[in-house]
């Protein structure tokens, strides 16, 4: 038990390395934090006591020190929840997909299906999970970020928690059924959970509807933007075009000046040569 929650709470450590780092590439931490990463990581490290106590009291916990992470940075409330939403569903997947490859790794090595959930108590199994979390962290941890940035600088934070919060919601909502297995209301919360999935249904539908008339309008505003770059190149073409133009009545002029010189003074020769000169010059 005590190597379980050993390696649970290297876990938690491994988490807390995550989220910090997904938030202080999202948001922008206050002036008064000098080292916003080391505040954020020592707050989620915060909640491995909850492991020592009771198992499921992790569930709780890692919430609500996310929550307290996001006092560490400035801005508007519904951009550092939709971010927090981020940060802990990139945790939940990164999780997955570990949790995923240990599996099937371990099914290939011992020969038999190996299965990896709360209720796997081998040590080795465990140790070998957390192994595959580090280096499913460390190879898709940059790239899951890189991507979510780029989309959360365009997505309005009322998508964002649309669409994330929910998501979050489903993801900790199995936990009342561990918590609650043996009580006589377990049916009653089976059918309360059926019910809150469905009534997640509306804000999931909601935030797909404006992420899709989001992206229609992105998309307007992309082509006003190619059509202003034309008439821009075109207008500057046209710019060229004159300045040349103006050069070249400006040499012209010159050229008439001198031919005037030479024939006001007689200067027949020289203003023949120098005739021959611009035909010369125009032919080349």
């Amino acid at each position: 038990m005590i190597a379980l929650n050993i390696i649970m709470s290297l876990t938690l450590l491994y988490y807390a390395f995550l989220i910090s780092y997904t938030l202080c590439r999202l948001l922008t931490p206050k002036k008064c934090f000098r080292h916003p990463g080391i505040s954020c990581f020592l707050l989620m490290a915060s909640a491995i006591p909850a492991i020592w106590l009771y198992d499921t009291l992790i569930s709780i916990s890692i919430p609500l020190c996310l929550f307290l992470c996001l006092l560490v940075f400035e801005g508007q409330w519904k951009v550092r929840i939709a971010s927090a939403t981020i940060a802990y569903l990139i945790l939940v997947l990164v999780e997955t997909l570990a949790i995923n490859l240990s599996s099937a790794l371990l099914s290939l090595i011992t020969g038999k299906l190996v299965i990896i959930n709360r209720e796997t108590q081998s040590v080795p199994y465990r140790i070998f999970t957390y192994l595959c979390l580090i280096v499913t962290g460390l190879l898709l941890m940059n790239f899951f970020v890189s991507i979510i940035k780029q989309h959360f600088l365009m997505a309005r934070p009322k998508i964002l928690i649309l669409l994330g919060l929910p998501l979050f919601l489903i993801n900790m909502s199995p936990y009342p059924l561990f918590l609650f297995r043996d009580s006589p209301y377990y049916n009653a919360i089976i059918v309360l959970l059926i019910l809150f999935y469905l009534l997640m249904y509306i804000p999931l539908s909601a935030g797909f509807q404006q992420l899709h008339d989001q992206e229609l309008h992105r998309r307007q505003k992309e082509q006003q933007y190619k059509l202003m770059q034309r008439q821009l190149s075109f207008s500057q073409e046209i710019e060229k075009e004159y300045q040349e133009i103006r050069k070249w009545n400006h040499d012209i002029s010159n050229h008439f000046i001198s031919i005037t010189y030479y024939m006001e003074n007689q200067k027949y020769e020289e203003a023949k040569k120098y005739l021959e000169k611009l035909i010369e010059r125009a032919e080349t």
